[in-house]
């Protein structure tokens, strides 16, 4: 197991960034904490998302009650304890090692640009060496990790004799890395937020405030497996209106699903199955402020784009998704679109295949989708409504037909709807998944 640790204090003003009190106030000092503490923590859920980490939260100042108020339930917190910065960092080891963590990456909050890339580079790292560290420019460092390899006394001599807010933090600790022989990778060097003249970097680093939106901020994520057949024409349909952010997310394709994707010029990732993790992982490397979930063989409308951002415009707007179209001239398929368009907007449970939107700070608060081998939509959806409105959008999406063209209109929604009632009296997504395959011979959606 992995462990992410988080250094931060309560902001109690007067006791937080008290650099920042001359330029900001003891309160304004207090928020920017506040505030900081909060980016980071966002980062944190981003990479714990797709790589499933133990996540705890040191801190200083407070109490476990008020920072459970202030960051909620979902998180371990535990107080720094007594001492210098060093031997507070050297407890954090000491106490994830006897827990058999395998290797902690420790980081504070004073860098905003520490993003989830870093943070599973630094993982990554620990995978081939005992140590990593992220210098700051100011000649401390902003990350620290280290793997189960390293005894406690060599864990212990890292932070001993250290200057702590000197210049010299930095090249102190990676002399006794050199010394001690400890295999090693540097990060690129980041900037903190500490005296007034850092706030620029804190105001570049922050995103602006999620109504502010323009079509040019949504990320387009598609999950794909063996899409080759629908996939130009989703992507081109997808940049018809403006020129999104798109992101292809291969579960493993062995068909020539990644060359068109790289040939049409989007971004593409590689993520294992289910579609859930995939999702999940296009997210994380999206810079949109909006993400907007698409099927592989779905077209969304003309002007989805600003059909999105001007929905969003509304803040009790949670997610949303398009109506139904089916690409099929057949009569049974008005009335799958009918009952599927009644649920969505009366219901507001829209599935995947209507383009499920949200923005990026409410899917990452919200812990993204469940990382499930089915049903990730509905129980994505479900939690979602407890966060506020779901919309279903007048414009409509065209999907393929080919699943109900194969298995049969009947069939396929009854399916579908035995899965969904199974769900809901507690059967294990991963029985229904088993299930799911033997009654329709592939990995169907829902």
């Amino acid at each position: 197991m992995e462990q992410l640790s988080i250094f931060t204090r309560y902001p109690i003003p007067g006791k937080t960034k008290t650099r920042l009190i001359s330029e900001l106030g003891a309160k304004g000092a207090a928020d920017i904490q506040k505030r900081m503490t909060e980016h980071m923590l966002l980062q944190a859920k981003k990479i714990q998302l797709i790589r499933g980490i133990h996540l705890e939260v040191r801190f200083d100042g407070g109490n476990i009650e008020k920072m459970k108020s202030w960051l909620g339930n979902g998180i371990v917190f535990h107080p720094q304890g007594e001492g210098d910065l060093g031997t507070r960092i050297h407890q954090t080891f000491d106490d994830a090692f006897q827990k058999k963590i395998s290797s902690l990456v420790l980081t504070g909050t004073d860098a905003p640009d520490i993003s989830p890339v870093i943070l599973e580079n630094a993982f990554n790292a620990l995978k081939q060496n005992q140590a990593v560290i992220g210098p700051a420019a100011d000649g401390g460092y902003y990350l620290i990790g280290l793997n189960h390899s390293l005894s406690s006394g060599q864990i212990r001599e890292l932070f001993n004799h250290v200057k702590w807010g000197s210049s010299e933090v930095f090249d102190q600790t990676l002399a006794t890395i050199n010394e001690q022989r400890i295999s090693h990778t540097l990060l690129t060097e980041l900037s903190d937020v500490d005296r007034p003249e850092d706030l620029i970097v804190w105001e570049k680093s922050v995103k602006t405030n999620r109504y502010d939106l323009s079509p040019e901020k949504i990320s387009v994520v598609i999950p794909t497996l063996n899409e080759a057949g629908t996939l130009q024409e989703t992507i081109n349909r997808a940049k018809a209106d403006s020129n999104p952010e798109i992101l292809i997310v291969d579960g493993g394709s062995a068909d020539s699903t990644k060359d068109i994707a790289q040939s049409m010029g989007v971004k593409t990732l590689y993520s294992h199955p289910p579609k859930a993790a995939q999702m999940n992982a296009g997210a994380v490397h999206a810079t949109g402020d909006v993400l907007l979930f698409l099927h592989a063989d779905t077209l969304l409308p003309k002007n989805y784009d600003k059909l999105i951002i001007e929905s969003l415009a509304d803040p009790d707007i949670a997610a949303g998704a398009f109506k139904l179209g089916i690409d099929s001239p057949k009569r049974k398929m008005r009335l799958v679109e009918k009952i599927s368009n009644l649920r969505s907007i009366y219901l507001k449970i829209p599935y995947g295949d209507q383009a499920i939107f949200t923005p990026s700070l409410t899917f990452f608060k919200n812990g993204g989708f469940p990382n499930i081998p089915i049903m990730e939509d509905f129980v994505f959806i479900k939690k979602m409504k407890k966060k506020g409105e779901i919309i279903t959008l007048p414009a409509a999406v065209t999907t393929s037909s080919r699943r109900w063209d194969t298995f049969g209109v009947i069939k396929t929604t009854t399916i579908n709807q035995l899965i969904i009632m199974a769900y809901t009296i507690g059967i294990s997504p991963y029985t229904l998944s088993r299930w799911y395959k033997r009654k329709k011979g592939l990995t169907g959606r829902i």
